[in-house]
C-alpha cells in the first residue's frame, strides 16, 4: 500500500491551464412595492426579493409559475404582521408570527396542484438586522 497522493492540474474546457476566474452569479434583490399596508410580490422580477414593513401588510402574489421557488426577506420595524395569499401553506399548519424589530427569511414553493397554484412556505426567523 502507497502512501502517496497524486495531484492531477484542473484543465478547463477550453483547455487552457493556469489561473482560471471563477464567478458567482449573484441574484440580484427586488423590493417588493407597499403602498397602504398591501404588498404585491412580483414571481416575475426574480426570485430574491425584500419587503419593509412600516405597518401591518398584506400581500399578494402575481407572475408566479409552478416549479418557482422564492426567497422572501421580510424586515419589520416594529409589531407588524404579515399576511399571505390563502393559497399558500405553512409548515406545521400555520403562520409563523413575524419577527419584531428583525429579519425572517422567508422560502415559498409554488408548485401546481391539481389545476391550482398552491404556495409552500417556511421561515427561518430572527436574524440582526
Amino acid at each position: 500500500m502507497s502512501n502517496n497522493i497524486s495531484i492531477t492540474p484542473f484543465v478547463p474546457l477550453n483547455g487552457s491551464a493556469g489561473n482560471e476566474v471563477v464567478t458567482t452569479l449573484v441574484r440580484p434583490q427586488i423590493a417588493v412595492p407597499i403602498a397602504a399596508g398591501v404588498g404585491v410580490v412580483d414571481w416575475s422580477q426574480g426570485d430574491n426579493q425584500t419587503a419593509a414593513l412600516a405597518a401591518s401588510t398584506t400581500v399578494s402574489f402575481i407572475g408566479a409559475q409552478a416549479g418557482q421557488t422564492l426567497t422572501l426577506r421580510v424586515t419589520a420595524g416594529g409589531a407588524y404582521t404579515i399576511a399571505f395569499p390563502a393559497a399558500m401553506l405553512f409548515v406545521g399548519g400555520s403562520q409563523a408570527t413575524q419577527t419584531s424589530g428583525g429579519v425572517d427569511i422567508w422560502e415559498i414553493k409554488c408548485l401546481l396542484v391539481g389545476s391550482t397554484l398552491t404556495y409552500y412556505g417556511s421561515v427561518s426567523q430572527a436574524f440582526a438586522t
